[in-house]
């Protein structure tokens, strides 16, 4: 789990860093938000598996290297593709 969680880390820097260049606003988020959910995804699926037991994921939530409310809302049935909150907030 911790080299996973490294290379995603390092993927999150990398996106950062990246140029933002004649991009529109939100382009130079969507790598950002991709990894993310990647992230979250990845250690949802490692519990829902049994992988990892419930005070390591709950470790994971508690140090934000998931999103709590992304997976609350994967738990909510037809919510299990949803790729970000963003995409569910009535205002922007």
């Amino acid at each position: 789990l911790e080299d996973k969680l490294d290379e995603f880390e390092e993927r999150m820097r990398d996106a950062v860093l990246e140029s933002h260049d004649g991009k529109r606003k939100a382009e130079t988020t969507w790598p950002i938000i991709k990894i993310h959910h990647q992230r979250s995804r990845y250690i949802f699926e490692m519990y829902k598996k049994k992988k990892i037991k419930k005070p390591v994921y709950e470790f994971c939530l508690r140090q934000k290297y998931a999103d709590a409310n992304l997976i609350a809302k994967w738990k909510k049935p037809g919510f299990e593709r949803l790729c970000c909150m963003q995409c569910i907030q009535q205002t922007n």
